[in-house]
């Protein structure tokens, strides 16, 4: 679950970078503001975290700011992360 989470926020980052969002606007002030929450801190989670954050900011020249909120900050870890008896491996 976490693997599809990651792999859609990065397909969203390189969406907005191949669109061009914002290439002929000038970097004053962030548009808008994506807060992401991890539920640990640096770790692999974390580090991923950061480069999202990174190619997000970078590939919109500034329009969108990412917000990193570590070992549940922004909301406690939902259930969906928490592997139910029957398919615990």
């Amino acid at each position: 679950m976490r693997l599809r989470m990651y792999a859609g926020a990065l397909s969203f980052a390189l969406a907005m970078g191949m669109t061009g969002l914002g290439a002929t606007t000038p970097a004053h002030a962030a548009e808008f503001t994506l807060k992401f929450g991890v539920s640990s801190a640096e770790d692999a989670e974390h580090n991923y975290a950061k480069l999202i954050k990174e190619v997000v900011e970078t590939r919109s020249k500034g329009r969108i700011e990412v917000q990193i909120y570590p070992r549940g900050q922004l909301a406690p870890p939902s259930r969906d992360f928490k592997p139910e008896p029957w398919r615990a491996s």
